[in-house]
């Protein structure tokens, strides 16, 4: 039976719950074999640990204390259960008791709070509930981490579990990257993290790009770890042994999931490190994808042992997909075991050998033989081509491949314009391919070959992305090149940096250069960058001006071309006129403090530049000679960029239709808000808090309609992809139904050729049915184009109703803005004419006194009796005390019929009213606009507003007189808004 706790058991419970710092969340009373004999002990389950406390009558002793960890296993044996350390020589304890139950229970889910499924303790012949895990972030990396400190005795670090914990899981954070992390991070943090990652199965990438020298931590991890499947190690400085024990726990962890490498930038990484990373490779069961060793300490063995281990494993050839070996050494041995890899069928799309004394003949021989089917990305640059290698194997590769679409062929040792006609030649006549960029940099053509270009220059089709910087063509070459590209029917980037000596002949290649701007060739990116002794100098300003009326060049990059200022200013015209340039660099251009303000006036009325780096070199410079001034011309240019990159720039391009329309609806409707703002200010009034506030917001209406239109891209975006990803999927459901009616309609022809038939041969009527039977079904083609075009149509009318509600939702926020402004301006106005009527005071007696006077002089003196009405003596008597300014009535579109030209609505005129100019003490003279209103206020002579008195209304003085002060004229009560948009 289940015996219960002592009061001193509990109490020695709790003291040590106490010292701990733990809580147990179970506790009992167990019996422990010890030396044939059964002894009483209590049995607690903590956080991160098990404990076995003795109590005798002198003294409380933790008998056996272990953390989760160093449990190895727990084997079910009669009435309880035995427990076996990894320390101590795998101690084992045997423990009797009636709660086994209760106590695997707390265990295991301790285990599960910490861990999840992980496998940390094995367990035999132990009933297993079932345990529900509540889901914690990134995998319970947190809870982890505090069992891993505590089994380590390492404090933890709170900060990296405050990020996993907060920002990762919301970003979905997958890559765990040590410089993302405050620094610095110490070998206890290192050992503490990587312990807590060998056990994570969230983290998939493990980032490391620092000088850590020690790798036991990221070897014991992986040789456990079952999720990360990308590992990034650079520039370490680790030794090769722990290279190589880092690839022997690869080895003998059957479960590793890596197949992501990045080890560039290890000069510790030798051929002893290659040989363990080979051995790993041929036996890996999952495959290898992407490989990176560039700019390490790998010879020509290393480098056997790396590719006879992917080509002895077959997976290998249908997984790997990236190979960039860059600045290592090949030679003979090394070019033949790569060669041999690539004679076998495999899916490599970028393959990087650059820069690693490789055999060129020997690799294009292999590649020509038409097994690398997906080689997309090709760079052999860096090597040395000599007279014993044979071109023919290189040439007929590049001429008879059919995916390979980016080919670098730089800085080439012994490379002749002999070797640059055949291989340009050979990628130019390949109409096989599609969209390529070629690079053949820093080969020292010159003006041979620039003619070589302009000979071959007819023949390209393919060809988009064209890098020809530092070829020594100077300014002739440069001017042959441009003319002979004029006639390249798709290239649309063109790099020429740093080919211009001592601006010899720039005239004619600026001339040349404009010429291929504005020629048939779809060119729209142009690289012209300098450098000291080698630039355009301020000359290059005349090829801007002359790019004024071009709307072909996207992009331009004039960096390092020494034309001072002057470079501020000709960009300055040049935006102004120009509105097809969208990114601009323009750096090393010896530009002060005056050149980027002559620049920022030109950029102030542009709308189509959105992205440019910032000059940081001159920046640096003129900083020193006027820092405030620069700094206030910087944010401003900034400010520009930012205002060509928000969403109101967007209605005018072409991809927006009929949204440009609205753009300058919206400018109108701003206008008038701008205008309606200042009426407000003009009058002189005071406006409340809450008035105020509302100015200030209407204001800003031009920035809200932006934000409705991202929001409208956004969602857009989502619904293009996600209806072209479901009639995509579509196809798949479409073709069996169309294919089944196909297959009806033959089974019933050839029952018709049998039936009707029966004159024919027999061998006819056959040959009849098996026609029918082998007519061809529709092509998927067919489907996709039909579903695309249905996609297309579907995407027209939905981006119809977006512009719809969102011209709507602009709209309804505009005449909200403007109807309160005319509240206000209206409010403000009727205040002041109860001002100025509470100032003149007539009444009833006046007004038929001074009339009997009027009449009696004109019957004296003989005069025509007047037509119109006389003006009103102002009365003498005192002033009376303001009356509660009205409130003006709600408007309506009814009360807009009476409006004088300005457009502010007037108050109606009965028609026994008389129009009296009343007498006021002059005004005080206009000194500023009223506090807290924005805007500048232009001068203007302050009018009184005519007052409307009502003979028949008209009473006596206020305060115990015959009559009192005329109530103010009331306009028509209109009807209100509704408060939310479609409300009745």
């Amino acid at each position: 039976m289940i015996q219960p706790m002592t009061i001193a058991e509990r109490a020695f419970v709790q003291t040590l719950e106490m010292h701990k710092g733990e809580h147990f969340h179970h506790s009992c009373v167990v019996s422990v074999k010890d030396r044939k004999k059964s002894e009483r002990r209590v049995f607690a389950v903590g956080n991160y640990s098990v404990y076995l406390l003795q109590l005798s009558k002198k003294k409380a002793t933790v008998a056996f204390e272990s953390n989760i960890l160093d449990i190895d296993s727990i084997v079910g044996i009669d009435n309880g259960f035995r427990l076996t350390s990894k320390v101590d020589g795998g101690k084992t304890i045997d423990v009797e008791t009636f709660s086994l139950i209760e106590i695997m229970f707390s265990l295991r889910k301790q285990i599960f709070d910490c861990f999840g499924d992980t496998p940390i303790i094995r367990f035999e012949g132990i009933p297993l509930e079932r345990i529900d895990v509540i889901p914690k972030a990134c995998g319970r990396f947190c809870e982890t981490l505090l069992c891993v400190g505590s089994y380590l005795g390492f404090p933890t670090r709170s900060d990296i579990a405050w990020d996993i914990a907060n920002i990762f899981p919301s970003n979905d954070i997958k890559a765990f990257n040590f410089e993302e992390f405050e620094q610095p991070i110490t070998n206890q943090d290192f050992r503490t993290l990587f312990m807590t990652l060998k056990y994570n199965p969230y983290f998939k990438e493990i980032s490391l790009k620092s000088k850590q020298s020690n790798l036991a931590p990221l070897v014991d991890c992986l040789s456990f770890n079952t999720a990360i499947t990308t590992v990034h190690l650079n520039s370490l400085g680790v030794n090769a042994n722990e290279w190589v024990s880092l690839f022997t726990a690869l080895k003998d962890n059957p479960n590793t999931s890596v197949n992501y490498l990045d080890l560039s930038d290890n000069k510790t990484f030798d051929d002893k490190s290659a040989k363990a990373m080979g051995e790993w490779i041929s036996t890996t069961q999952h495959g290898i994808r992407y490989i990176n060793i560039s700019n390490c300490n790998v010879q020509k063995r290393g480098m056997v042992a790396i590719m006879e281990g992917l080509s002895q494993n077959a997976i290998n050839l249908s997984t790997l997909q990236t190979l960039i070996t860059s600045n290592n050494r090949y030679d003979k041995e090394g070019s033949s075991a790569l060669a041999n890899l690539l004679k076998h069928p495999n899916i490599i799309a970028t393959l990087n050998i650059s820069g690693c004394s490789i055999s060129l003949s020997t690799i294009f021989e292999s590649l020509a033989l038409g097994q690398s089917t997906q080689l997309r990305s090709l760079d052999i640059s860096e090597n040395k081509i000599t007279k014993k290698d044979s071109l023919d194997p290189i040439s007929d590769y590049l001429n008879t491949s059919t995916s390979l679409n980016q080919f670098r062929c730089n800085s080439v040792e012994g490379f002749t314009n002999d070797h640059f006609y055949r291989l340009f030649s050979a990628i130019s006549s390949n109409f096989e391919l599609e969209r390529v960029a070629i690079s053949f940099s820093d080969n020292n053509l010159g003006e041979e070959g620039a003619k070589i270009v302009m000979s071959l220059a007819a023949q390209i089709q393919k060809i988009t992305f064209m890098d020809l910087s530092s070829n020594n063509f100077g300014g002739e070459g440069l001017a042959i090149i441009s003319e002979g590209l004029a006639y390249a029917q798709s290239l649309e980037s063109l790099i020429l940096d740093h080919n211009v000596r001592r601006r010899n002949g720039a005239d004619s290649a600026i001339d040349a250069l404009t010429n291929l701007c504005y020629s048939e060739c779809p060119l729209s990116h142009l690289s012209l960058q300098g450098s000291r002794g080698k630039s355009f100098g301020p000359g290059l300003t005349r090829f801007l001006f002359a790019l004024v009326g071009n709307d072909s060049i996207k992009s331009i990059n004039i960096t390092g071309n020494e034309m001072g200022d002057a470079a501020g200013l000709a960009l300055s015209k040049f935006l102004q006129s120009n509105h097809a340039l969208k990114s601009l660099k323009w750096d090393s251009n010896e530009t002060t403090s005056l050149g980027f303000s002559q620049f920022l006036s030109g950029l102030k009325r542009n709308r189509t530049l959105t992205y440019m780096q910032l000059p940081m070199k001159d920046i640096t410079a003129a900083y020193q000679n006027d820092p405030e001034k620069l700094e206030t011309t910087l944010n401003d240019i900034q400010k520009c960029l930012r205002r060509n990159q928000s969403g109101l720039m967007k209605f005018g391009e072409d991809d927006f239709g009929e949204d440009f329309g609205h753009q300058v609806e919206v400018g109108l409707q701003r206008e008038d808000i701008e205008r309606m703002c200042v009426a407000v200010r003009l009058t002189g009034g005071q406006p409340d808090q809450e008035q105020r506030d509302l100015i200030l917001e209407a204001q800003e209406f031009h920035n809200l309609v932006p934000k409705f239109y991202e929001a409208k891209s956004s969602f857009q975006d989502g619904l293009t992809s996600s209806l072209e990803n479901k009639l995509t999927s579509f196809v798949s459901e479409l073709e069996p139904i169309v294919n089944a009616s196909s297959d009806l309609l033959r089974d019933s022809m050839t029952e018709i050729v049998l039936d009707s038939c029966t004159a024919l041969k027999e061998n006819t009527r056959q040959r009849l049915i098996a026609a029918i039977n082998l007519s061809p079904y529709v092509d998927e083609t067919i489907y996709k184009k039909v579903l695309s075009t249905a996609s297309k149509e579907l995407i027209a009318k939905t981006t119809t109703e977006m512009n719809t509600i969102v011209k709507m939702a602009s709209d309804y926020v505009y005449e909200n803005y403007l109807n309160t402004l005319e509240d206000i301006h209206n409010e403000i106005l009727m205040s002041q004419r109860a001002d100025v009527t509470e100032d003149t005071d007539l009444t009833s007696e006046d007004l038929e006194a001074d009339s009997a006077t009027n009449a009696d002089e004109e019957s004296a003196k003989g005069k025509k009796k007047k037509d119109k009405t006389k003006s009103i003596k102002k009365s003498k008597k005192p002033k009376k005390e303001k009356s509660k300014k009205p409130k003006p009535s709600p408007r309506t579109k009814s009360g807009r019929k009476n409006k004088h030209k300005s457009g502010f609505e007037a108050a109606p005129v009965a028609e026994d009213s008389i129009l009296v100019e009343p007498v006021a003490p002059p005004l005080p003279k206009y000194s500023g606009p009223p506090a807290n209103i924005a805007g500048e206020i232009p001068e203007v002579e302050e009018k009184v507003p005519l007052v409307t008195v009502t003979k028949a209304r008209a009473r006596g003085p206020a305060r115990g007189g015959r009559g009192g002060r005329r109530p103010p004229t009331r306009r028509p009560v209109r009807n209100a808004r509704p408060a939310v948009m479609g409300a009745e």
